[in-house]
């Protein structure tokens, strides 16, 4: 029962890292994104929304590696490097590791007829 609350606790802490990470990559990318817009003449929206889409993504890919965690627990080291890695390298390596999560998750669990 105590091992159960401390994995949970620990997933926990890691998410919210990941989240803060996602904070700060946001942040970050939006003031390159926007400077690049002022020079190149668009808009503060656009840089916005693009900063948006890839802190989303970074979360989206947290939330899907705390799920993975959920159903094996032995695996959160190498999660937690995912975790850092998909905050550091942005969002093409967010779907790289999607793919390969979801590639691991089909074959798995995969029903034969």
């Amino acid at each position: 029962m105590k091992e159960e609350y401390l994995s949970k606790a620990i997933a926990g802490v890691c998410t919210l890292i990941t989240a803060y990470i996602a904070f700060l990559v946001f942040r970050d990318i939006e003031a390159v994104y926007r400077n690049y817009m002022a020079w190149s003449g668009g808009s503060s929206v656009q840089a916005t929304m693009f900063s948006i889409f890839l802190s989303l993504s970074v979360v989206f890919s947290a939330g899907i590696t705390f799920l993975i965690y959920l159903q094996k627990r032995n695996w959160i080291l190498v999660l937690l490097t995912v975790h850092v890695l998909i905050a550091f390298m942005g969002w093409p390596s967010t779907l790289l590791a999607l793919s390969v999560m979801f590639w691991w998750f089909s074959k798995r669990y995969y029903i034969k007829p």
